[in-house]
């Protein structure tokens, strides 16, 4: 499988991205190429500014003095879209072309858990996060900026409320020193902690993304992960390493090769870890699901939370094993019903994996449910 990277350094995204195209590496896409663009303009902006021995807040110096105009100097990207469209791909390509040294890149949820640290380090008593000091977010911001002229984000995700609460002031602290920020999410920035407990507290945090950043929507389009994936196959039968090995490839295709971590679902009164997820993707064993008393409630917090399922191991299905398949007939209907893409490793083919009576006609239903889940119009009419 060829590379995603440029086969040497480049200090233009515009350069690396057309010798990918040249080299086969990616398929040509006409809205990915303006997103390109945009971020070949920010790294102009920002080599401008680097320029003479300025700093980075030459460009801040530029965006106060023309706070008031309508083509203030924006001070990073918020690039959004549906999965698969390349958001990550272009942020990571910009990050590694732009000439900066003080850089860092970070899975947002990442991000997050490390900044809850070092505010609870600079905290006194038990005081709740809504009540965190100007001045301690202003001291860890002016932290991050002393080491960090660049921070890009990953998939920007906004659910706890001790998170909406500290993004706002958080940011502007950035934004006022200077820092320039790049995101990628999903959501438009309108659509960030829709519903949220006291999502007026977050406001502010929207208006520094529209204000300070330019947003740019990544337009709905093929998504190019699921060609990939698709083409490696989603039903992967025996039981055999080779087969795991399969599974392993269309994980990493579908996750773009990010870091797995676990995810922790809240159910009513109780949680359900996923041990290995990014993104949007999550992979989970058959004993997991289906050999542990799960039902409906369960698999619909896995359909809120992720758009594909990887489910591993998962043997032929007899009248011995009546509560598995009726979890797993649950299961599927489930994933079916929500539009949840679903690749699976099995003890056999389709056709023959139940080898029973005592569910018989029942699972004719799961079956012919499995076998359109596989196909590949199934997969892209799901990612639109």
């Amino acid at each position: 499988m060829m590379s995603k990277l440029p086969e040497k350094p480049f200090d233009n995204i515009l350069e690396a991205y057309d010798d990918l195209l040249r080299r086969g590496g990616i398929t040509a896409d006409p809205q990915q190429r303006v997103v390109a663009e945009k971020f070949a303009a920010l790294q102009e902006q920002m080599t401008a500014a680097e320029s003479g021995g300025f700093s980075l807040k030459k460009m801040l110096s530029r965006f106060q003095k023309q706070k008031k105009s309508k083509t203030a100097v924006r001070q990073g990207i918020y690039l959004y879209g549906g999965v698969g469209r390349g958001k990550s791909f272009l942020m990571d390509m910009f990050f590694e072309t732009v000439p900066l040294k003080e850089k860092t890149r970070l899975h947002f949820h990442d991000f997050m858990l490390k900044t809850h640290e070092a505010l609870h380090g600079r905290r006194r008593g038990t005081v709740k996060m809504r009540y965190v000091k100007e001045d301690i977010l202003a001291d860890y911001a002016a932290e991050l900026a002393a080491e960090y002229r660049l921070l890009c984000f990953d998939e920007l995700f906004v659910r706890d409320i001790a998170d909406a609460m500290i993004l706002g002031r958080l940011f502007t602290a950035l934004f006022d020193r200077g820092v320039a920020v790049v995101f990628t999410s999903n959501f438009a920035p309108e659509d960030l902690y829709k519903n949220g407990l006291q999502r007026e507290l977050f406001l502010p945090f929207i208006a520094a993304l529209n204000n300070r950043l330019e947003i740019v929507h990544l337009e709905e389009g093929r998504d190019y992960r699921l060609d990939r994936a698709f083409r490696t196959g989603t039903w992967f039968a025996p039981l055999l390493p080779e087969m795991h090995e399969k599974m392993r490839e269309v994980f990493h295709m579908l996750t773009e090769g990010r870091e797995s971590r676990p995810v922790v679902l809240k159910l009513k009164g109780r949680e359900m870890t996923v041990k290995e997820a990014a993104g949007t993707a999550a992979w989970l064993s058959f004993a997991e699901l289906c050999e542990q008393p799960r039902g409906a409630a369960d698999y619909l917090a896995l359909c809120d939370r992720f758009d594909t399922l990887l489910l591993s191991g998962v043997p032929q299905l007899t009248d011995k094993t009546r509560n598995e398949t009726r979890r797993f007939m649950t299961l599927v209907d489930t994933l079916y019903e929500r539009g949840v893409r679903l690749a699976v490793s099995a003890e056999t083919e389709i056709a023959e994996l139940y080898n029973g009576k005592e569910n018989a006609f029942e699972f004719q239903r799961t079956q012919s449910r499995l076998m359109e889940m596989q196909s590949e119009e199934y997969w892209q009419k799901q990612a639109g």
